[in-house]
């Protein structure tokens, strides 16, 4: 019923913005009128002017706007947005999936084909609420599920400055690092080492990938070239499971703020966190205590843009836990890296190029081994549409490879 509802809603809200303007875009295009390319190159990836946007409180770069473009003026302290400036919709979908080993037929292993797989659909809440104070919220309906993925409340140019910005909610912890695993170039496909690699293997209460949303409160501040950031979460959850915190920071240096090269940049992130699992006794089903994994996670990368149609992303990252599969008794300390790159290339607005590397390994974990290579190709019919063709080619296992095509479209609106 719930998920009836919100499709209904969702084709009222289309219906508006049809009636409106016939070629309707995102939220902030409709906003400013400006293009989507303003703050995208191959959207959702940002370019260049779209990352001071996020980082400015999606207010125009050098302003602080949120109380005047496109407001109604009620009294002296409320102005109130036009509904179409701060929603928008979202949707993907897969016409056609191909994976090799991976449908089961008796003992062996067959291709896999997926035909006009439903992604998501997603409202997109996001903008100004006044003058730097902003919302961003992703509530994503997939077909057994609704979930906010994104929530967050900033706060910005606090005081006067630049330095003293807040966020709180669900918020990425990655936001400020050169490859942050969001926003992606290839959208339909993440880095594993950054979305794909848990905390504890995935096993304790509290477990995380860091690219993922987590709930937190995160200071962050620029000047000049810089950028540094803060942050604390209660882990995966959004209500605490331990009495642990995870702590995690940024720093940036944009090596060129103009010329061929604006955008480009280097940065250092980490993470130090903890992650809990009660243990029951396998035949009374009774509390035996409690295992703890301590674990950290320390990424540099790089991001180099050129004239915003090449743009190089990569990061190293190298993770440690105490305790990889969280038991009291044999626990195993395990160490692993990991690179996620990608390099993409946009000869002009209608197409879009790019290939992307992701690599794993762990002398500790078998679970830890992975290396795919994954060519794409896209064509953009609109500034808020993509069309395209990813292949996955698995360079790892020895057996039973899992390569695969992937047909994706997906529009913002």
């Amino acid at each position: 019923m719930k998920k009836t509802l919100f499709f209904v809603l969702a084709g009222l809200f289309v219906s508006l913005i049809s009636v409106q303007d016939s070629w309707a875009v995102a939220q902030w295009s409709r906003k400013y009128g400006v293009s989507c390319t303003t703050c995208h190159t191959a959207f959702p990836r940002l370019s260049y002017f779209g990352d001071q946007f996020v980082q400015n409180g999606f207010q125009m770069p050098g302003t602080e706007d949120g109380d005047e473009v496109a407001k109604h003026i009620i009294g002296s302290s409320l102005n109130l947005n036009e509904l179409t400036d701060i929603f928008g919709l979202r949707i993907a979908v897969s016409p056609l999936e191909v994976k090799t080993n991976s449908r089961k037929e008796g003992s062996s292993k067959e291709t896999l084909f997926n035909i006009g797989t439903p992604n998501w659909l997603q409202l997109f809440t996001a903008g100004t609420i006044f003058k730097n104070t902003s919302i961003f919220i992703e509530t994503e309906v997939e077909e057994h599920d609704i979930a906010f993925n994104w929530f967050e409340l900033g706060y910005h140019n606090i005081l006067g400055s630049s330095l003293l910005n807040v966020k709180a909610g669900k918020i990425s912890m990655m936001e400020f690092h050169s490859l942050t695993g969001r926003l992606r170039g290839i959208p339909n496909i993440s880095h594993q080492i950054l979305s794909g690699v848990k905390s504890s293997n995935g096993t304790g209460d509290d477990s995380i990938a860091v690219a993922q949303p987590v709930p937190a409160v995160e200071w962050y501040g620029w000047t000049g070239p810089f950028v540094a950031a803060l942050g604390v979460s209660n882990g995966a959850k959004l209500q605490d499971t331990n009495s642990d915190k995870n702590f995690f920071g940024t720093l940036k240096y944009f090596v060129a703020e103009e010329g061929d090269f604006a955008g480009s940049s280097v940065s250092l992130w980490g993470l130090i966190g903890a992650d809990t699992k009660d243990l029951l006794d396998e035949i009374t089903d009774a509390y035996t205590g409690e295992a703890e994994n301590d674990f950290w996670r320390f990424s540099p990368a790089f991001n180099i843009r050129y004239l915003e149609k090449w743009d190089l992303q990569f990061a190293y990252l190298f993770g440690h836990d105490d305790d990889f599969n969280l038991t009291v008794e044999d626990s195993q300390d395990t160490d692993f890296q990991g690179v996620a790159t990608i390099l993409g290339y946009m000869p002009n607005n209608k197409w879009y190029l790019a290939l992307q590397f992701d690599w794993v390994d762990s002398d500790d974990a078998s679970s830890l081994q992975y290396t795919k290579l994954s060519p794409s190709i896209w064509y953009f019919p609109r500034d808020n549409m993509r069309i395209g063709l990813t292949g996955r080619f698995d360079l790892e296992s020895e057996s039973d490879k899992k390569h695969e095509a992937l047909v994706h479209v997906r529009s913002m609106f």
